[in-house]
């Protein structure tokens, strides 16, 4: 018999599952009038865009891996809503990212920052 309610975890990190409308873009004009930019760019895409899910495949074999639940499991209603979620985005068109931090690490708190509800969107805080 399992025993937990939504997410549980004795870590001392955060994970995220995120959804993104592709990697920025920035118009060349800026770029060559504010040439660190590109090294932002180029920083955050590694950072947070270096393991992305495209297809539903990919990401249900991730998600089946990563979770090890039986999302059709009544006990498991958080993790089928998570996983329902995600496979929405995915035929909008949004690329799935699933990134853990440790508690405090500024990227933690960039992932938080970015979410804009539109075009970088939390769908799951670990926490």
């Amino acid at each position: 018999m399992k025993i937990r309610s939504g997410f549980v975890s004795n870590s001392s990190s955060s994970s995220f599952i995120l959804a993104v409308n592709g990697i920025p873009k920035v118009e060349e004009n800026i770029l060559t009038q504010y040439p660190f930019i590109k090294n932002y760019l180029s920083l955050i895409e590694k950072m947070v865009f270096d393991d992305v899910m495209k297809t539903q495949s990919e990401f249900e074999d991730w998600f089946i891996n990563e979770y090890d639940v039986d999302i059709n499991d009544p006990e498991e209603k958080y993790y089928r809503n998570v996983y329902e979620e995600c496979l929405r985005k995915l035929k909008e068109g949004y690329w799935i990212i699933s990134k853990t931090y440790e508690y405090g690490d500024s990227m933690e708190q960039l992932i938080e920052n970015l979410d804009d509800n539109k075009n970088f969107i939390i769908l799951h805080d670990g926490g």
